[in-house]
């Protein structure tokens, strides 16, 4: 098994310290005011912010952009030195929350430190769109749609999937979007959370946003029934979620017929080929306890 990819929290007066530059400008974070816009930039420059939205604009133009709806656009950029760069843009940044889902996505990166890296952020002048610019983690996720599924390479991506869940349950992190798309594999192999616009860090995190994560990834893998590997990945994920959270073995065995529930509310579409796989994990359940 691959090493656990660590997530870390930064909290007290060290993240309001944090908190204040990312928004205000200070430390690493540099302000940046022009007429087109503003920008915190961490690890960019100002001509890189410049080459990736004009990138950007052209991926949208030529529609070859990686995710495209109402709400969010997002695209893959190569910087002339090589590097790539994930641009997502929040295409409606009205809210009547304290904070905007593009600030929420560049405070939560930030906070924590694991998930996938954002180098900027940036609104334009009419304040209607926003941008955030991540280090690109790999090309593949976890509904391993675009390759061959094979058993090490599922069992190794879930299990580690399982090691960060477990990691943010045990640190009192809720990740409101926690489903297999969001995991994303490099070319080693390596897991990476990313997409942190709806992140809460609470004082003692509740059983039942524990099993609703955990429902997120189960009716999430409907994409390997038919390479018949969702147990396995199923498996997997549970053995490096129970390395973090030894605790939560009984809890999970006593409501799989709640999280698998949840999953069917998360995952409408998908009833059919999900209701097929649970009713194996119950079969499966009756098989050990007989």
């Amino acid at each position: 098994m691959i090493a656990e990819n660590r997530i870390c929290i930064i909290t007290g007066a060290a993240w309001r310290k944090r908190r204040r530059q990312l928004l205000e400008g200070g430390g690493d974070i540099r302000k940046l005011v022009r007429a087109d816009g503003m920008a915190r930039l961490g690890r960019m420059t100002e001509e890189e912010l410049d080459h990736l939205l004009q990138a950007h604009e052209n991926h949208k133009h030529k529609r070859e952009c990686l995710k495209y709806d109402d709400k969010r656009c997002l695209s893959r950029v190569k910087l002339p030195g090589g590097r790539k760069i994930i641009v997502k843009e929040y295409r409606r940044t009205r809210t009547w929350l304290r904070f905007s889902p593009d600030a929420l996505g560049w405070l939560g990166s930030w906070r924590l430190h694991g998930t996938a890296q954002c180098l900027g952020w940036y609104r334009n002048s009419s304040e209607k769109t926003g941008f955030l610019f991540f280090a690109d983690v790999g090309e593949h996720d976890l509904t391993f749609r675009r390759r061959q599924c094979v058993v090490e390479k599922v069992s190794n991506a879930f299990y580690q999937a399982g090691l960060i869940c477990g990691n943010l349950h045990r640190l009192h992190v809720f990740h409101n979007d926690l489903k297999p798309s969001n995991f994303v594999v490099d070319e080693d192999g390596k897991v990476t959370l990313i997409d942190c616009d709806d992140v809460r860090i609470l004082w003692r995190l509740p059983e039942r946003l524990m099993l609703r994560n955990v429902a997120q990834v189960l009716g999430g893998i409907y994409h390997l029934a038919p390479c018949k590997l969702n147990m396995v990945a199923w498996k997997a994920f549970l053995q490096g979620y129970f390395l973090q959270m030894p605790g939560m073995r009984q809890t999970i065995d006593k409501k799989l017929n709640k999280i698998m529930q949840i999953a069917l509310l998360l995952y409408p579409a998908r009833n059919e080929i999900n209701a097929t796989f649970f009713q194996e994990l119950v079969n499966e359940r009756s098989d050990r306890s007989q």
